[in-house]
C-alpha cells in the first residue's frame, strides 16, 4: 500500500475532505491519522494534479521497502545473533555459519562431524535405494509381471503357491531318496568308529580307566602264578631245569593263554584332553581380564553355547533351569 498523506507533495497544503473522499473510488482507505491507504494498483490518472505526487510516493515507498528488506527485527532473518534472548535463537536449527568455525558449546564436535558428512551419507543411502529399486524393477519386476499374467486372479495365484510346495517336497523327497544309502553307510562307519574308541577306552574317565588297568593286573599275576606253578611242577618231576625254561620264552607263554605284556603305559583319552573355559591347561599365554568379553548371564544367559558339561555347569539362568523338561523334546539330567 502507498501511503498519501492529506497535504500536497508539491505546495504543503491540506487537502479537502471532499477531494479525500473523491479518492476512495479506488480500493484504498482514509487511515485514521487523516492519511489515506492508496493500493498500489489503483491508478492516479483521475486527479490530474495529484499525478506526479503519487508516482513520486510511489517510487519512494518501493525503494524504502527494498532498502530495509533486509534489516533485522523480530520476524527479518539477520547476520549476527541478538544479545538478548541468545539461548532462544542458539538452539534454533538455522544459525550462520560464522558461529561453526569454532567449537561451540551448545553443539557436540559429533555433531558438527556429522553435519559435514551428511551429503556423503545422503549419497550412499539415494545410491542404495535407487540399487534396490532398479535391482527389484530389472529382477522380481519381469518376474511379478509374468507371474500375474500367467496366473490373473486371486485363486489362480494360490493354486500356483500350492504347486510350488508341491514341487518343493517332490525335490526334497528326490534328495532324500538318492542320498538316503550314502548317509546309511555313514552312519555305519562312524558306528565303526565309535565302537573301536570305545573298545580301546577312549572314552573312560581316570578312575575307570585306573581300575581296568587294576582288573588287568590282577588278572595277569593270577595267570604269571599259574603258569609257575605248573613250570615248577614239570621241572621237579622230570629233574630237569630245562623244563623250567621252557615255560619262559614268550612264545609259550602265549601260548598258554597269558597275554603278553604290550599295553600302553599312557593311553589317549577324551578326558585327558585340556578343556575348560578356566582350565590353566587351555591358556597357552595369560589373557588379559580387560580384553576378556563380559559374561551374557547376565541378560541372557549364556546364549552362545551349550554350557560346560565337564564342571557341570549349565548354560540356562536359574529359572530355565527348573523348567527344561518344558522346552525339550528329550530331557536329559545334567549328571551322568
Amino acid at each position: 500500500m502507498v501511503f498519501i498523506t492529506s497535504t500536497y507533495l508539491s505546495g504543503g497544503k491540506k487537502l479537502p475532505q471532499t477531494m479525500l473522499r473523491h479518492l476512495t473510488r479506488g480500493p484504498g482507505k482514509i487511515s485514521a491519522k487523516g492519511g489515506y491507504n492508496y493500493s498500489a494498483g489503483t491508478s492516479c490518472s483521475h486527479l490530474p494534479h495529484l499525478q506526479v505526487g503519487c508516482n513520486a510516493a510511489t517510487s519512494s515507498s518501493s525503494s524504502t521497502k527494498r532498502f530495509f528488506a533486509g534489516g533485522g527485527g523480530e520476524l527479518h532473518p539477520g547476520w549476527s545473533i541478538p544479545e538478548a534472548n541468545y539461548h532462544k535463537y542458539t538452539y534454533q536449527p538455522t544459525i550462520p555459519d560464522k558461529h561453526f568455525y569454532i567449537g561451540h558449546y551448545n553443539y557436540a564436535p559429533i555433531t558438527l562431524w556429522l553435519r559435514s558428512k551428511r551429503p556423503t551419507m545422503e549419497l550412499v543411502m539415494t545410491s542404495v535405494k535407487d540399487f534396490v529399486v532398479k535391482m527389484y524393477g530389472s529382477s522380481l519386476g519381469p518376474a511379478v509381471a509374468e507371474w500375474d499374467r500367467q496366473l490373473p486372479g486371486f485363486g489362480l495365484k494360490c493354486l500356483g503357491v500350492l504347486g510350488v510346495l508341491l514341487g518343493y517336497n517332490l525335490f526334497v523327497s528326490y534328495v532324500v531318496s538318492e542320498t538316503d544309502a550314502y548317509m546309511a553307510i555313514e552312519k555305519l562307519r562312524m558306528y565303526e568308529l565309535t565302537s573301536k574308541m570305545w573298545g580301546s577306552g577312549f572314552f573312560l574317565s581316570e578312575s575307570e580307566d585306573l581300575e581296568q588297568r587294576m582288573q588287568k593286573y590282577n588278572m595277569k599275576v593270577i595267570a604269571l602264578e599259574k603258569l609257575w606253578d605248573q613250570a615248577i611242577q614239570e621241572a621237579t618231576e622230570k629233574r630237569d631245569f630245562s623244563e623250567l625254561t621252557k615255560y619262559l620264552t614268550p612264545d609259550a607263554v602265549a601260548h598258554d593263554g597269558v597275554e603278553a605284556i604290550s599295553d600302553q603305559f599312557l593311553n589317549y583319552r577324551f578326558n585327558t584332553m585340556p578343556y575348560g573355559r578356566d582350565s590353566p591347561d587351555t591358556k597357552t599365554f595369560p589373557d588379559n581380564g580387560i580384553d576378556s568379553p563380559g559374561s551374557s548371564l547376565f541378560f541372557f544367559g549364556d546364549v552362545g553355547s551349550t554350557g560346560d558339561y565337564i564342571e557341570r555347569k549349565d548354560n540356562k539362568m536359574a529359572m530355565l533351569k527348573k523348567a527344561r523338561h518344558l522346552y525339550t523334546n528329550a530331557y536329559i539330567p545334567p549328571t551322568k
